[in-house]
């Protein structure tokens, strides 16, 4: 087979079969943001990619635990987003804003591991904001288990 054969066969049968991979993996987190020219969605496999941050607290809902993730300053440092204040959505539409602010003080993180297992939705997953509760003691009130939200799936960021 000639070089340009093998060429135009790869290009038809080979490049496609890597689309269709990462076609099938499932989108879990979008990001709108005035800086990007379109929506940034991210899969699981791209979030598990990032430099992890590791959370160990209490919750309200949970004993001590140790969640896993991604910290928001890295993700947005990571796609060069400027950080901002923003506004969250879960799948079940429940929005809360987070300002920036926070995540300066806090550094809370998208965890996607929870007891070192990945997270499912009827689990709070498959992605949940966690606050270092028991690192900040001012953080034990309502207006901050408010924005610990869980089921997340859409990050936008306020202008």
């Amino acid at each position: 087979m000639s070089l340009i054969r093998k060429f135009i066969f790869s290009l038809i049968f080979i490049v496609p079969i890597s689309f269709i991979t990462n076609a099938n993996e499932s989108v879990i987190l979008t990001i709108h943001s005035s800086a990007l020219n379109f929506p940034l969605k991210l899969t699981y496999q791209d979030l598990n990619k990032l430099p992890k941050s590791k959370i160990k607290t209490n919750t309200p809902w949970t004993d001590i635990s140790d969640f896993e993730g991604v910290s928001i300053k890295d993700l947005f440092n990571h796609y060069q987003i400027p950080l901002q204040d923003m506004e969250l959505t879960a799948l079940n539409n429940y929005i809360i804003e987070v300002p920036k602010e926070d995540v300066d003080s806090y550094s809370p993180i998208i965890a996607f591991h929870h007891n070192g297992q990945k997270m499912k939705i009827r689990d709070f997953g498959p992605l949940w904001l966690v606050y270092p509760l028991d690192d900040h003691h001012e953080l034990w009130s309502k207006k901050h288990y408010s924005k610990m939200i869980w089921q997340l799936n859409k990050i936008n960021l306020m202008p």
